[in-house]
């Protein structure tokens, strides 16, 4: 971050002086840079603090980060909850899959994650922050603001043509600017504790008690890799309607199959796919308005071909890694953006790009001159006229539109990495888990040496729930519970690779 504690600098001006270095005035400080106005952020902490006065980003503000192409970051290893209390009111927890949201939920992010990573971004976009200078002094003219600041080698001046406050409750800026504070004594006090509860993981790796393991559930069977989607639909189908329903990932097979065999009932169920792509789906994979469906979504047009091509051009070994993963995060401007939740027959609603102030287009002429943070596309003239995606706002995508293929989170992002890795890992695991040949010997047909399909699956049931039972215990003795350590030595677990650094050509990180 670009600092500067010299009284030399007495007198060097700046658009906007934001006063207050928390995530407010961070982001604000970011989001004026990059729109072209010079600022500078004052923070009278010579360190960010260590103590978090909030620990969660609500529904807009994840909106916001996503719009800017934050998100991912926030994301990394950051916990979701669909509901929470709010405001001291709404106990049971407000319910965000009823909001007109792609992101129906708060993430658990602590603040001072929050002003690490937005301290972050405003470096990349050239904010300037000097941390351990208090202003003391603020005088307005017909020019603009005098600010008085005191840094660690003494007192001197900014000139400014705004000031604006983001110091918190106690604002020095308010207190100079002579602005009132008026309201009522508060009547809820809130406390914020660090401890260390019975129950809560131990360094050593032990097993988190509110976290079960991956069981298996339901199950169907079939010839091997005949009718994978049938089978998964039967299954499915068993699944109690109470438990909640989410994201849902198979092997390349699944996104091969119909639409009317797999990928329309599971939407109808409530599910929402995540895939992985062979080699001869990268790329433009369907059209739907002059709307180009991208290795999963709904992308402008216009977007670059080098965008497009990004991953065959991994593939083929025209790009290296780390290129495709910029390549990738690229894409975001370019996104369809859902406009509203899917009726209740799948049509979905999306928005042009440029609609949703994440691009310019010369084709809708009050989106330009934003800021040149903002991509400017580049429309290919056609005699026919402009697609019906860039003369409208909005267009709605039908469910059969690219259903195969269509995915809701972003191809090779890291909130698809998070979820698609996950899914595939529990599924593998499982498999691995009651393969083993000392237990139930899954994969060995002479475990069940009795003739019939229906005789088959019933004793297929009993390994399995003896694969679920046998999990289960294990997963409780490796819990410690109220200071005791648990009964058995947790499994080693391989050290992860981090968010970000995977694409299809193997990780950034490896040799």
């Amino acid at each position: 971050m670009m600092r500067s504690d010299n009284p030399a600098d007495q007198g060097r001006s700046a658009d906007v002086v934001v006063v207050g270095g928390g995530p407010v005035g961070l982001m604000l400080a970011g989001e004026l840079q990059a729109g072209g106005v010079k600022a500078l952020v004052l923070e009278k902490l010579v360190e960010p603090a260590e103590h978090d006065r909030a620990g969660a980003l609500h529904t807009r503000t994840v909106e916001m980060l996503d719009l800017r192409g934050l998100l991912d970051r926030f994301l990394e290893g950051t916990q979701l909850a669909e509901g929470l209390p709010f405001a001291g009111i709404f106990s049971q927890g407000l319910d965000f899959g009823l909001m007109d949201t792609r992101h129906p939920y708060t993430a658990l992010v602590p603040q001072s994650r929050t002003e690490e990573l937005l301290a972050e971004h405003a470096d990349r976009v050239g904010v300037e922050l000097r941390r351990g200078h208090e202003v003391t002094g603020l005088r307005q003219d017909t020019e603009g603001v005098e600010v008085t600041v005191t840094g660690p080698r003494g007192p001197y001046r900014v000139r400014a043509r705004y000031v604006v406050g983001c110091d918190g409750g106690r604002s020095a800026v308010r207190r100079l600017a002579g602005i009132g504070f008026p309201g009522t004594e508060a009547t809820v006090t809130a406390l914020i504790g660090y401890v260390h509860t019975p129950g809560v993981p131990l360094p050593d790796g032990s097993a988190n008690p509110n976290v079960v393991p991956a069981l298996v559930i339901a199950f169907s069977v079939d010839k091997p890799s005949h009718r994978p989607g049938h089978v998964a639909i039967e299954a499915l189908q068993q699944i109690d309607d109470s438990l909640p329903r989410g994201y849902l990932a198979g092997d390349r097979a699944y996104n091969d199959q119909k639409p009317e065999n797999y990928q329309l009932p599971i939407r109808a169920m409530g599910y929402e796919p995540v895939y992985d792509y062979a080699k001869d789906q990268l790329g433009v994979q369907a059209g739907f308005a002059g709307a180009e469906l991208v290795e999963g979504n709904w992308y402008c047009p216009s977007m670059p071909q080098t965008l497009k091509d990004a991953t065959k051009d991994l593939i083929a070994e025209k790009i290296d890694k780390q290129t495709w993963i910029d390549r990738i995060r690229a894409r975001a401007a370019y996104l369809f953006m859902p406009k509203q939740r899917p009726d209740a027959e799948g049509h979905r609603r999306v928005m042009c790009p440029a609609e949703a102030n994440r691009t310019q287009c010369p084709l809708k002429k009050h989106t330009l001159g934003r800021g040149i943070h903002l991509p400017l596309v580049d429309p290919a003239p056609s005699p026919a006229g402009s697609p019906l995606c860039c003369s409208q706002k909005t267009v709605t995508v039908p469910p059969e539109a690219g259903a195969n293929l269509w995915q809701p989170l972003q191809y090779g992002s890291e909130a698809w990495q998070r979820v698609y890795f996950r899914l595939r890992n529990s599924v593998e695991g499982i498999n691995g888990y009651a393969k083993d040949p000392l237990y139930e010997r899954l994969e060995d047909a002479g475990t069940r040496r009795i003739r019939g399909i229906a005789a088959q699956t019933l004793l297929l049931a009993f390994q399995l729930a003896h694969a679920n039972r046998r999990k289960l215990r294990a997963w409780a003795d490796s819990i410690a519970l109220h200071g005791d350590r648990p009964h058995r030595r947790p499994s080693r677990r391989r050290k992860t690779k981090p968010l970000g650094t995977w694409t299809p050509k193997g990780y950034v990180t490896e040799p």
